[in-house]
This record gives C-alpha cells, sequence and structure tokens, in this order.
C-alpha cells in the first residue's frame, strides 16, 4: 500500500512538473533567505520591508547579470556558428589520417582503410 501511494505521489509529480518547479524555487530561496531576513529583523526592520529588499536586490543582480552576460555569449555563439564548418573539416582530415595511420600498424589491412578514406573524402 505504501508503494502503491509512493508510485502515485511520484506519477502526480511527474505530471505536475511545470507547476511543482516554481513552488520548489520558491521554497529553497524562502529557506535560504530566512537566516539574513531573521538577522535584520532582530537589528529592528520590519520583516515585510526586508524580504521586499531581498527580492528587489536579486531581481536586480539577475537582470544585471542577464544583460551583461547575454550579449557575450551571443557573440561567442555567431563565433562559433561561423567557425563550426572549419571545425568539422579538421576533425574530419584528422580522423581520416588516424584511420590511415592506424590501418598501417593493425593487421586490419590497408585496403579497408583505404576504402573507408575514399568514401569520407567523397562526402
Amino acid at each position: 500500500m505504501i508503494l502503491a501511494c509512493f508510485a502515485g505521489g511520484l506519477y502526480l509529480a511527474y505530471h505536475f512538473r511545470a507547476v511543482l518547479v516554481p513552488f520548489g524555487l520558491s521554497f529553497a530561496l524562502a529557506y535560504l533567505a530566512n537566516p539574513l531576513v531573521n538577522l535584520f529583523e532582530a537589528r529592528g526592520l520590519r520583516r515585510d520591508r526586508v524580504v521586499v529588499m531581498l527580492y528587489l536586490v536579486i531581481a536586480t543582480g539577475i537582470s544585471t547579470t542577464a544583460s551583461i552576460l547575454l550579449p557575450v555569449i551571443t557573440k561567442e555563439l555567431e563565433l562559433l556558428q561561423g567557425n563550426a564548418p572549419m571545425y568539422f573539416m579538421k576533425s574530419k582530415d584528422y580522423l581520416v589520417h588516424l584511420q590511415i595511420m592506424l590501418a598501417h600498424k593493425l593487421p586490419i589491412g590497408q585496403k579497408m582503410a583505404e576504402h573507408w578514406s575514399i568514401r569520407c573524402t567523397t562526402r
């Protein structure tokens, strides 16, 4: 009976995961912020104002970080997109060279390596 309830709970959690994730993040944020809020409350500040200020600081930090990092990430991804064909060609050439080198050292035969290298270079 306990196993069936546990399985049913997991089934429901899986199907309601889109709803449960924000709740989980909220609980984690409240758990982590509670000692800081308690500290300011012990110093005489009102709890509701401390929570609002803490949320504003967190939101400002996230938005500032995003506004700084997103252009950098976008620029790096554009560079990667422009250089990707060159990287693929270099890796293909390296693998063909490695295959030929191993064919000469291993007893699988040179004809098999030549066949594969011809197939790879014609594509």
